[in-house]
Order: structure tokens, then sequence, then C-alpha cells
């Protein structure tokens, strides 16, 4: 099925929706993807054509809509607007993390990688930022601080 299809768009949805709900209960590492399936109402192996576990799932929901304000907030920005974009990108981050607090309260007390996921979404915005508006256009993404 490809990932254009309306059915594989709407089991993706499902399964995203199901993870943010279960990871706000629970330690991610400790929801399997068969518990993952049925809350979304997706058989198992349809879940796991989308993602290997849970942890998977629940990265991609929080990435997915990280990246989505990066790409709204940053991306072409005029020099003069740099420092209003950057500010409403940060706003951005914060009513996420405040509309998911469930989520990151429960997985960033089980060490769930939702920090790590918070630094490379900043590192990566930072890279862009340099990158775009000449600050540092030769910034290796890879490069250590």
């Amino acid at each position: 099925m490809r990932r254009t299809d309306p059915r594989w768009i709407r089991s993706r949805v499902r399964l995203r929706e199901a993870a943010l709900r279960m990871a706000a209960r629970a330690p991610i590492d400790r929801v399997s993807m068969g518990a993952i399936a049925a809350e979304a109402a997706v058989s198992r192996s349809t879940a796991y054509l989308h993602a290997a576990s849970a942890r998977e799932l629940l990265e991609d929901a929080l990435r997915t809509e990280l990246d989505a304000f990066r790409e709204r907030r940053l991306r072409r920005v005029p020099p003069r607007d740099l420092a209003a974009a950057r500010d409403a990108a940060a706003r951005d981050v914060i009513a996420h993390v405040e509309r998911h607090a469930d989520v990151y309260r429960v997985g960033l007390r089980g060490g769930s990688g939702l920090s790590s996921l918070l630094r490379s979404h900043f590192a990566d915005s930072m890279q862009m930022i340099l990158r775009e508006h000449d600050i540092a256009p030769d910034i290796a993404p890879d490069a250590p601080p």
C-alpha cells in the first residue's frame, strides 16, 4: 500500500494518536505494538507496516508536529523577521509540550528518549537557520558542538 493511499494515511493517524494516548498513561517502552494496534483499531500487521516499535510511533507523532512548526515558522524567513520567527517557533514548541504534557511527563521520567527528541529538534532548527541565513552556510549537520 502506498503512503499516499487514504487507508494508509488513516491508519497512520490512528496509530500516532493511539501511541500518544498510551504514552500519556505509561512509559512507551512498556507499551506493545499489539496494544497500540488494538487502541487504534487496526491489525498488528498494519501497525508493523508503519513502525517497528511503539517508541518509533510515538517519536514519529511528536517529530511530525515539531517539524511542521519549524517549516511553518523558520523556513525562508527574511533576516529582518528572524527574531520574531524564532520566538514564534519557540512558543509553538512550548504549546506542543503543554498539549502533550502527560506524554512528556511520563516519557521524560521514564527515559524514553523524549529529551533527545527535543534536543535534536532544536539542533536541527538552529542548523537550518544558520545555513539559510548564511550565518554559517558550511555547518556540518553532524558536527560535534
